[in-house]
């Protein structure tokens, strides 16, 4: 039979991903088979359709206050709502989604401000660095050179949830592909990005 994942473990004792609803819950044995990559690494498969996780009760970002380091493994045609956090629901985040809207696949997009591209087809390490205090963010493919902007517009978030894989309002633009890993700090990471990257590309041999 089919795997689904209901509850996607945070490995650091933080908050967990969860979906209880299991028509839209993310795929990971096919056929009695653990789907993986090409490096034989296991992958959770979102339809594009439905399939979606929450991190609930909590913000996985909250820009507005903290410094921020994200690391996503990805593998996706679209990548458009990889994640989305604000401060409205409707008709959808309008403060932080990280791989942007159609249209607009941006690393991250903040108040209708987008930061990087990330392109087609694209099967890598998307991250980015975000510093609080100066508003700058730092945004990468793979161990690319940065796109930087300062000065970024970011508003309070109040939906106090984040949703993983689609938009706040849960009912459209759903992610169509796979996601591997999701590292995140509500703190600056930049100092020891080189080791992180080098770290996630050693697992997944991205590049």
């Amino acid at each position: 039979g089919n795997g689904l994942v209901s509850t996607w473990y945070n490995q650091t004792g933080g908050i967990n991903l969860t979906q209880n609803i299991s028509t839209s819950q993310a795929q990971i044995v096919n056929n009695g088979t653990l789907i993986v990559d090409d490096n034989n690494k296991p992958k959770i498969v979102y339809d594009g359709n439905d399939d979606y996780f929450l991190y609930e009760n909590g913000y996985a970002f909250e820009l507005s206050v903290n410094d921020y380091s994200c690391y996503i493994k990805l593998d996706s045609t679209q990548s458009i709502y990889i994640a989305s956090e604000g401060d409205v629901e409707s008709p959808y985040s309008s403060n932080i989604i990280i791989g942007g809207v159609p249209g607009q696949k941006s690393i991250l997009w903040t108040n209708g401000e987008e930061t990087g591209i990330l392109p087609a087809n694209f099967d890598g390490i998307m991250s980015f660095d975000y510093q609080v205090s100066s508003k700058n963010i730092q945004a990468y493919i793979n161990n690319d050179s940065p796109t930087l902007r300062t000065g970024a517009t970011i508003n309070t978030e109040v939906l106090n949830r984040t949703a993983f894989g689609t938009r706040a309002d849960l009912i459209s633009s759903f992610f169509n592909g796979s996601m591997q890993e999701i590292i995140g700090f509500k703190i600056d990471k930049s100092s020891e990005r080189n080791d992180l990257i080098t770290n996630i590309n050693n697992y997944y041999n991205v590049y």
